[in-house]
């Protein structure tokens, strides 16, 4: 069983590069769904598309950044 169930639900999303930590696309991603008249529920949800085996270096990442959002 996995350690976190995804509920279903509407989110706004994107890929972007760079590491986990302190990505500031997550910021600007957030404030985009705000412009667009959305309210932010949690929790943000990112994840490692790829990684240290892949790249060497953190800005080099790929991540995949998903904010559940509601009207």
């Amino acid at each position: 069983e996995a350690p976190y169930v995804l509920n279903a639900g509407r989110y706004m999303s994107n890929y972007c590069s760079g590491s986990l930590e302190n990505n500031g696309k997550v910021y600007e991603l957030m404030q985009h769904a705000k412009e667009c008249g959305y309210k932010i529920k949690n929790p943000i949800l990112i994840e490692n598309v790829s990684g240290p085996a892949i790249e060497t270096e953190k800005k080099d990442f790929i991540i995949k950044i998903m904010i559940p959002i509601e009207n």
